[in-house]
């Protein structure tokens, strides 16, 4: 066994042959299995490629399905790599439609499972070339295969489209769950979930036991194993969006910074895929996939695609979805500098100013009033942007002084492009124990409507005390500024889309002081 030896003990060797079941049928498309693991679970596999079994040589490709898909819903995907050269195991992860066990969501058994495939098709495939091996997912496939890479020596390349390589982060940025992540808990409806998995979708939106899950996500992020990625020869492509409410696209950013391999990041405008056929309802979401299959090919049958093996990458366009060119220019993600703007006193009634230097103020609010300011709701918002062209918007001139503070910036002079994730620190104060601090970031024209760029939270302990610091970490954002517009920050205390610890009206006190001023950085440029 070539596996790396933490998990060697938990494998058994092919050439016992013991733990293998091979039970196939002809299914549309392809060949189904069911292979059995060391532990006692059925997986669902369907191998596509095989038809001609004394070609030999042919790059393997395993495809771990999303969250409570199916292999057979990825066939589009699979038909055009068996039809240019390669062998494709796709499966349902355990737990999920016809494969056994439960639902571990990417627990070590997880890992293993794709291991074993591998031993599977090398023992059954005579035509496969195990040396070159590939791990592509979407969403939870994802997740699956960029651990599986930081443990399997064997695979040379991932890819990773709107997958996590952090799952706390993703989860629960700013410790605040958001509620399109309810969206897994359908999961329960296509497959069977461990108690464990069970216990922690109740702690993650209950607020307890926060330690627990921090914990409990760490153990299946690959993020935790970034020095396993240090070997020769290994590449990633990952790919996020940056209106992802689901699994945000700031960690996979943090983790494509922090790879030692090879690696490129594809940031596109979609939400993420509820289906995997939604993805190819957009042209971004082609044009992902179309380079998930040039970097196939460039990385393990060496064909010349001219797909850069590094780098950052926007698809599509900051403001409404204009079609695609077949291929697109690089933009940078991260700017060569951030503008930080000290926030000025706020006003009852309107914004107040943005600037190079801050003040000491206070502004006084009462908690969980709306204000006007919401992130973007799964589907929903992507389908009302697709018909008007306005992603979710606010009024400035109108938003409410006793439900959130508002800043601008001044009138820009020329084009400004926002790439990366803003950061707004301040300090609150509250007198009850928790407060949810959220901040909506805008592109703001001339009429006073602003769009929504980007949008974070944060939840925090105050004790019922003085003030206390925070820092909230905005979603990456992709936004242009046109001449004549200008930024626009919204701060308040409730969001829609968030499960925030706010009291109704309760007293909230936003607080800037000479030793502690609030300011948001950006990255501009």
């Amino acid at each position: 066994m070539r596996l790396h030896r933490k998990f060697s003990s938990h494998f058994f060797s092919p050439a016992e042959g013991k733990n293998f079941s091979l039970s196939p049928f002809t299914g549309r498309g392809g060949q189904k299995h069911w292979v059995l693991t060391e532990d006692g679970v059925s997986l669902d596999v369907e191998v596509r490629g095989a038809g001609n079994t004394e070609e030999v040589g042919r790059p393997l490709v395993i495809l771990p399905a999303s969250w409570a898909a199916s292999a057979s819903s990825f066939g589009w995907f699979l038909d055009w790599l068996a039809e240019s050269g390669y062998i494709v195991a796709a499966y349902s992860p355990r737990g999920f439609r016809g494969s056994g066990g439960r639902v571990e969501a990417a627990s070590h058994s997880d890992v293993q499972d794709l291991s074993t495939l591998i031993d599977w098709v090398e023992q059954h495939y005579p035509c496969a070339d195990t040396e070159r091996v590939a791990a592509v997912g979407l969403s939870y496939g994802a997740g699956i295969s960029l651990l599986a890479a930081a443990f399997e020596p064997r695979i040379a390349t991932v890819v990773a489209v709107d997958g996590w390589a952090d799952l706390g982060s993703a989860l629960l940025a700013g410790d605040t769950p958001r509620l399109s992540t309810a969206l897994l808990v359908a999961g329960a409806l296509g497959g069977h979930f461990s108690p464990d998995v069970a216990l922690k979708s109740l702690l993650l939106y209950s607020g307890l036991g926060r330690a627990q899950l921090r914990d409990w996500a760490a153990q299946r992020s690959a993020a935790q194993h970034i020095e396993r990625f240090d070997r020769p020869g290994l590449s990633v492509l990952l790919a996020a969006g940056w209106n992802d409410t689901v699994l945000r696209a700031e960690q996979a950013h943090a983790f494509h910074q922090q790879l030692p391999c090879r690696s490129r990041l594809l940031l596109h405008p979609d939400e993420h895929p509820v289906l995997p056929w939604a993805q190819l309802t957009s042209e971004s979401g082609r044009e992902i996939w179309r380079r998930a299959g040039d970097w196939l090919d460039q990385e393990l049958r060496g064909l010349p695609r001219g797909v850069p093996t590094e780098g950052v990458e926007v698809l599509g366009s900051p403001a409404k979805q204009r079609p695609l060119p077949s291929r697109t220019t690089s933009h940078p993600v991260v700017p060569a500098r951030t503008q930080v703007y000290g926030l000025g006193p706020p006003r009852r009634l309107g914004p107040g100013r943005m600037g190079a230097e801050g003040s000491a103020w206070q502004a006084r609010l009462r908690g969980a009033l709306p204000s006007g300011a919401t992130d973007r709701f799964p589907a929903l918002s992507r389908l009302v942007e697709r018909v008007t062209g306005y992603p979710p918007s606010v009024y400035f001139p109108l938003v409410p002084g006793p439900a959130a503070a508002s800043w601008t910036t001044a009138v820009f002079d020329r084009p400004r492009k926002l790439r990366g994730s803003p950061v707004l620190e301040g300090s609150v104060s509250c007198h009850a124990r928790r407060v949810t601090v959220t901040a909506h970031l805008y592109a703001v024209g001339p009429s006073g409507v602003g769009r929504l760029c980007s949008q974070g939270a944060v939840t925090l302990a105050t004790g019922g005390k003085g003030p206390a610091p925070f820092s909230v970490t905005l979603r990456t954002a992709v936004c242009d500024v046109p001449t004549g517009h200008r930024l626009g920050l919204i701060v308040g205390t409730w969001d829609p889309t968030c499960r925030g610890a706010t009291r109704p009206l309760s007293r909230v006190v936003l607080h800037s002081s000479e030793e502690h001023q609030a300011a948001l950085t950006v990255p501009l440029s």
